[in-house]
């Protein structure tokens, strides 16, 4: 189920960028050609703006051959625009503030959680998988069993 914030957001990229070019078009003649202007309108706000309303496309149109509506996706083919990831750092103030909320977490296994993870940095995985037959409290270690996949 999709927030009321995505949901606003969804429909927002909609009428900005899509309705104009494909909103009174059958599904079955929009082109990739099509795609590529919308995207490439969208892109005059971001390449991330861009990668929003792509996916959203893909997914519309995925669900229409899903259902058989289309035989195939338009979107097939049209890529992504790279982008930086961001690395977002808490504030002072926000940290403090993250704490004093952390701190009256009524529960305590998302609490306990929350702090496990700040404190080793491990995958959530890892900290999901833990077991105490892991936990030496002698030497205070955790062993990590290796999950690495080759």
């Amino acid at each position: 189920m999709m927030s009321e914030k995505s949901k606003n957001y969804v429909e927002m990229s909609y009428r900005k960028y899509v309705d104009k070019y494909i909103g009174f078009k059958r599904l079955d003649n929009v082109t990739r050609e099509d795609i590529e202007i919308i995207q490439s309108e969208a892109l005059d706000i971001s390449k991330q703006t861009s990668n929003h309303v792509l996916v959203m496309l893909k997914t519309v149109f995925n669900k229409a051959v899903e259902w058989r509506y289309l035989m195939f996706n338009p979107c097939l083919g049209v890529k992504k625009f790279p982008t930086q990831a961001r690395s977002r750092f808490l504030k002072p103030d926000e940290l403090s503030r993250f704490f004093k909320e952390l701190t009256s977490e009524p529960r305590t296994n998302i609490k306990n959680f929350v702090l496990m993870s700040i404190y080793t940095g491990q995958r959530k995985s890892n900290i999901l998988s833990m077991n105490w037959k892991n936990i030496d409290l002698t030497n205070k270690l955790w062993h990590i069993p290796n999950t690495a996949r080759f």
